[in-house]
């Protein structure tokens, strides 16, 4: 799995998949977003580089 640049880590993020935001991490590589999903499933995308300060987190 390819490791992310950063995560993006929000309560409300909607996907157009269903009617309603959803709980869910945004992984970026380079520029462009590499995965969206659970921020249990999206943990083994942290690299090395990221550090703690990278991931991002709004409610």
């Amino acid at each position: 799995m390819e490791k992310a640049d950063y995560i993006l880590s929000s309560d409300h993020v909607f996907t157009c998949l269903k009617d309603k935001p959803e709980s869910l991490a945004i992984a970026v590589v380079g520029n462009r977003i590499a995965a969206v999903d659970s921020r249990e499933r999206l943990q083994a995308m942290i690299g090395e580089k990221i550090q703690k300060s990278m991931i991002f987190k709004t409610n």
